[in-house]
């Protein structure tokens, strides 16, 4: 089982792969480092949100108010 969120703004769900820091290569320099959560949708992409754009749905198939009741 996965933990599965969903975009606030667009409906989409994916699976939560971990959590960790992203980064933008701006030439041979890094910057804006920022926490984020990396993801996969249905067909396998990867890809990184910030959390706050992420609501969790369910956790090992069980939707959180049921896990923390």
């Amino acid at each position: 089982m996965a933990t599965v969120v969903r975009h606030v703004e667009t409906g989409e769900r994916f699976v939560v792969l971990g959590a960790g820091f992203a980064m933008k290569d701006e030439g041979s320099v890094k910057r804006n480092r920022r926490a984020g959560v990396c993801v996969c949708d249905d067909q396998g992409r990867i890809g990184w949100f910030k959390s706050e754009d992420l609501v969790v749905e369910s956790v090992f198939g069980q939707r959180p108010d049921e896990i923390l009741a």
